[in-house]
């Protein structure tokens, strides 16, 4: 049993992240969650996701609407903070607590259905959360920054770089053109299966763990990659 700020809190599963408790057991206010906003998408070319806990899942739609929904229920310790605006041709999405301490303990999603448009840009960032960007999400530039989180993208960009200090990460590459591809994590796995890729220009770096690549020259474009763990294995197809 630990306490904090006069809060115990007891269990086998407590993860703390700077001034974060992730799960344990602790009187928090069950609070269930479900918001959905709605965006023209016409004049949005990028897209900007922080969300601190919460996993997110980004999926294509034929509409010409973005969708952001946040749902879910957990028992929280503080106070959550949703916001969805439009600043020129960005779009941000903010998940997040406010306050000095809070705890957490549930499961709460955003679900982002996009237009099958190409963005110039979709990012994200997190301290704690999965992502999963699903194929027919189209964008120039894809880029996911997590201290904890696992990351799975199916994706047709020009560029995707991926950073996350414990995490896995999975990525599937259905090129429509050149691609260039950084990955790195200091504790997790890497597999990556690049479609539609003759040359493969590949590096690769891990102080613990195995590399196999299993990619053969073909007729397609060309991906620049570069992939490195610290503890982790590296799997190429």
């Amino acid at each position: 049993m630990i306490q904090i700020n006069g809060v115990s809190f007891s269990g086998s599963n407590i993860q703390i992240i700077g001034n974060r408790i992730l799960g344990g057991e602790a009187a928090g206010k069950k609070q269930t969650i479900d918001d959905k906003r709605e965006i023209d998408s016409s004049n949005v070319e990028k897209i900007s996701i922080n969300s601190v806990f919460a996993d997110v899942r980004i999926v294509p739609s034929d509409s010409n609407k973005i969708e952001v929904w946040c749902h879910g229920e957990a028992e929280i310790s503080g106070v959550i903070n949703f916001d969805v605006q439009t600043v020129e041709n960005l779009l941000k999405v903010i998940l997040e607590f406010n306050g000095d301490f809070w705890w957490y303990q549930g499961f709460i999603r955003l679900d982002i259905t996009v237009p099958k448009k190409l963005f110039k840009k979709i990012s994200f960032e997190s301290k704690s959360s999965d992502l999963t960007v699903e194929n027919g999400v189209l964008a120039e530039v894809i880029k996911a920054d997590t201290m904890s989180g696992d990351v799975e993208i199916a994706f047709s960009s020009n560029e995707i770089e991926v950073s996350t200090q414990s995490g896995d990460v999975d990525l599937e590459v259905n090129a429509t053109s050149d691609v260039r591809a950084k990955v790195s994590t200091m504790s997790g796995d890497v597999t990556a299966c690049f479609n539609n890729i003759g040359q493969l220009n590949l590096s690769t770096k891990t102080m613990s763990g195995d590399v196999e690549n299993h990619h053969k020259a073909r007729n397609g474009y060309t991906a620049n990659v570069n992939i490195t763990t610290m503890s982790g294995d590296i799997d190429i197809e």
